[in-house]
């Protein structure tokens, strides 16, 4: 799949720009706070339809404006999208082909792709809720049905919450438990199924990132107590049974609480390396590491279900990498045939290794120049 075009008009300091992109590396480059990530963004929400930097649309509206405008021709399988994105204050109106999209699901299986940005090197020192949101969107993004049993869970937490608020009866309670026992359940198999899947391949990127002989080993941390001690084996059904002893040993603390306290919304997942928590032990260079191997695993393991790769939005990446593993990672890139886009300060480090596979883009002040 390819990013063919992109056009901007009033998107944060762009006024009006076309981009033509190339099928393999497009790098984005000039000073700080020239509007580099911008083009990032925008590419993003063409994908997710939203920005991975602000909840808020007027930010990205540019000042004095009262309409954005977000417009790229995706090809893919042989076939072209042309997608056309308007933002206003209070709205948001999305056209594929001209028409509004159907099931919005299929709109997210057009266009998968991966993320970095600098802030992504903190992610096992943030909260558990960013891990979580990490684990969730590699999920769908390997499999965008998934994004409806995210959806439905989280309704059905948000209805429990309530109604524990409000003091609601056991019987009543016990109807909502079983809902969530039976998606949370599905849930955590599909989480514990990808954290198989990820130890296969993450210790090998990692000590090709890293240049480091140390082995990486990732665990899910559970609010289900039993499911700590073994995870390998467990079905959906044996998952259920532990999830329903969970909750009545933990019903009068909800009551308490007053919010749900068991369940995937809860849990959480840590890598170490060797036997050291990245997040709590490692240094920034591990925690750097460990990020990027675990994109890069990402797209392997897409690419081994889909047989072909996602975008790469790759942002600052260079700054957060020495010379010989940024080789290392746009060689890897090279070999994947993946449509990257990244952002740098420094164009030299990567002009005269890209002649013939790659289009530089020179940004100032929201302005475009080839």
């Amino acid at each position: 799949m390819q990013l063919k075009t992109l056009r901007l008009k009033n998107f944060r300091n762009i006024r009006e720009q076309a981009f033509v992109f190339h099928p393999e590396f497009n790098f984005i480059f000039g000073r700080n706070a020239q509007g580099k990530t911008n083009i990032i963004e925008a590419i993003y929400f063409l994908a997710e339809l939203k920005s991975f930097r602000t909840t808020n649309r007027h930010d990205i509206i540019s000042h004095g404006a009262d309409c954005a405008k977000i417009q790229g021709v995706f090809e893919k399988d042989e076939l072209s999208w042309d997608i056309d994105i308007s933002l206003t204050g209070q709205e948001r109106r999305v056209l594929l082909n001209s028409k509004k999209p159907g099931h919005r699901q299929d709109y997210y299986a057009l266009i998968p792709l991966i993320l970095f940005e600098p802030r992504h090197i903190y992610l096992f020192r943030d909260s558990p809720s960013e891990r979580r949101r990490y684990m969730n969107r590699a999920l769908y993004v390997q499999d965008v049905t998934l994004l409806g049993l995210f959806q439905d869970y989280d309704k059905v937490v948000a209805h429990k919450n309530r109604l524990l608020k409000e003091g609601a009866p056991d019987a009543l309670l016990c109807v909502w438990n079983d809902r969530l026992i039976s998606l949370a359940s599905q849930i955590i198999y599909k989480r514990l199924r990808w954290m198989e899947q990820m130890s296969q391949v993450l210790t090998q990127e990692y000590r090709s990132i890293s240049n480091s002989a140390d082995d990486l080993r990732i665990t899910y941390l559970s609010t289900v107590k039993a499911l700590n001690d073994n995870v390998v084996t467990l079905g959906e059904q044996e998952l259920a049974i532990l999830l329903q002893e969970e909750l009545r040993i933990m019903q009068h603390r909800e009551r308490e609480r007053r919010e749900s306290l068991v369940g995937p919304h809860r849990d959480d997942f840590n890598i170490f390396v060797g036997e050291r928590s990245v997040g709590a032990l490692g240094s920034q260079g591990e925690n750097r590491s460990v990020v990027i191997a675990l994109k890069l695993s990402q797209l392997k393991l897409f690419a081994q279900k889909h047989q072909k790769t996602p975008l790469f939005l790759l942002d600052d990446v260079a700054s957060e990498l020495d010379e010989e593993r940024c080789r290392y990672l746009f060689d890897y890139l090279k070999k994947e045939n993946t449509q990257a886009f990244l952002t740098t300060t420094d164009n030299s480090r990567v002009v005269n290794d890209f002649v013939g596979h790659a289009t530089s883009f020179f940004v100032e002040n929201g302005a475009v120049k080839l």
